[in-house]
């Protein structure tokens, strides 16, 4: 797994991508060695994720502020 390969992936594909690392590591009699190497990856998805999100989130709160209609979120 590339990390800046990671860093390119759109919200949806890095959620495609987490779902089938969690699917992999739900799968009866996996060796420790893939069912860690997909743990690991699954964590790059969900940091991939939360970071789009997050930044979602910012462009959010800048636009509420901006247009002063902030509001809980």
């Amino acid at each position: 797994m590339d990390r800046k390969t990671v860093d390119d992936l759109s919200f949806e594909e890095a959620l495609a991508r987490l779902e089938t690392a969690a699917g992999t590591l739900k799968q009866e009699g996996i060796p420790l060695a893939e069912a860690l190497s997909s743990f690991e990856e699954g964590m790059a998805y969900h940091q991939r994720c939360q970071q789009i999100l997050s930044e979602a989130k910012q462009r959010i709160l800048r636009y509420d502020r901006s247009t002063d209609t902030a509001g809980p979120f």
